[in-house]
């Protein structure tokens, strides 16, 4: 327990650093249509090779983000990345394709969340739909009204909503009528 606490703690003390460093690396997962193979989007996951433990799985440290809050400052860290590399390989004339970034509900709960989120895209000049929210089920387990009301918002400014983790546990067939959502994974 000792050394699963210690280990833990180094995590807590590196993690800031290693996001003012970019430490963490996003790589992107791709989607394909299941009928054509041809690919159609991908999905940005947030990597990290500490620098005393190496390559940590996400199940390590996303958990310890979560309880700290962290993970609203790492997911818009891959939210800007994102941004900064659909517009790069526009620029170099590469095909681009939908991404999704996942976004906590602490994260869409800031009152400020609209204004931040939406300034990597008017910077990087990349049309909204080539970005993706990603959300969980647990996500609206509290404050519906609000999380969806700034769900909406984000639609209505071009960007789609995934569900992702579908039948892990919080919602039902009747919720989707309810819920702001483009893709349900």
């Amino acid at each position: 327990m000792q050394k699963f606490y210690n280990r833990r703690i180094a995590i807590e003390r590196s993690m800031v650093k290693a996001l003012e460093n970019e430490d963490f690396q996003i790589f992107y997962q791709p989607k394909h249509d299941s009928r054509t193979g041809e690919l159609v989007g991908a999905e940005a996951l947030v990597r990290w090779t500490h620098p005393e433990f190496g390559f940590l799985s996400p199940a390590e440290f996303i958990p310890v983000f979560e309880q700290t809050g962290f993970i609203s400052e790492v997911d818009f860290y891959a939210w800007k990345r994102t941004c900064m590399n659909q517009r790069e390989w526009q620029d170099k004339g590469l095909r681009i394709v939908p991404i999704s970034v996942n976004c906590s509900r602490s994260e869409l709960l800031q009152n400020d969340f609209l204004h931040k989120w939406f300034k990597p895209l008017k910077d990087s000049a990349l049309s909204a739909k080539y970005m993706h929210l990603e959300v969980t089920e647990s996500l609206f387990t509290e404050h519906f009204d609000k999380l969806s009301e700034v769900l909406r918002e984000c639609q209505q400014r071009g960007v789609k909503i995934e569900l992702d983790d579908f039948g892990t546990g919080y919602s039902s067939l009747s919720m989707f009528q309810l819920l702001p959502l483009d893709i349900i994974k």
